[in-house]
């Protein structure tokens, strides 16, 4: 690696430690946390076409929060880590540290509860709160919750919140992730 970067200079892109003899799909995967990826594109992009986006735009968690907030059918969001750290909301200020502190904990004892029905691994926790509809999904270290709006709850959204978490998760699963 050093020889090849003395030579050509400093990588570009991460994808270019692919390019080094002897670095196949097992090695990248254990240097980088990363799949191998012919297309030499980052996990970002997928996250970026879900969420409808320029690349750019998916750097910023209080970005993403925004996005899903302004979907159709939401009215904010609520991104924390399983120590209940709020990492971005929006929409939820009244509640969003409250909700983020317990959230970790209550998806614990449901998917124990859960156990006992036996009816598979649990994927997400919807209910309905007062005036609040949340859904919430955990998928690594990631907490993602989604408010919606009253009564329009959709199979649709359930899938994007799902998908949306498994990005998120596996983004904070080898690294760090800073929003601004």
């Amino acid at each position: 690696i050093l020889s090849v970067r003395s030579q050509s200079g400093a990588f570009k892109s991460i994808f270019d430690i692919q390019d080094i003899p002897r670095v196949g799909r097992i090695t990248f995967r254990k240097m980088t946390g990363m799949p191998y990826s012919k297309s030499r594109r980052h996990r970002r992009w997928k996250l970026a076409k879900l969420l409808e986006l320029d690349i750019a735009q998916v750097g910023s968690l209080p970005g993403i929060a925004q996005t899903i907030a302004n979907r159709p059918g939401f009215s904010g969001c609520v991104i924390s880590d399983l120590d209940g750290l709020l990492l971005a909301e929006k929409g939820a200020t009244e509640f969003a540290e409250a909700l983020s502190a317990v959230t970790p904990r209550f998806l614990a004892q449901i998917t124990e509860n859960a156990k006992i029905i036996n009816l598979g691994p649990l994927d997400s926790v919807s209910l309905s709160v007062g005036e609040h509809m949340l859904t919430t999904v955990a998928c690594g270290r990631i907490c993602l919750t989604a408010i919606h709006l009253r009564g329009k709850l959709a199979k649709g959204q359930l899938t994007f919140i799902r998908k949306l978490a498994s990005e998120l998760g596996w983004l904070f699963s080898h690294r760090g992730y800073v929003g601004a």
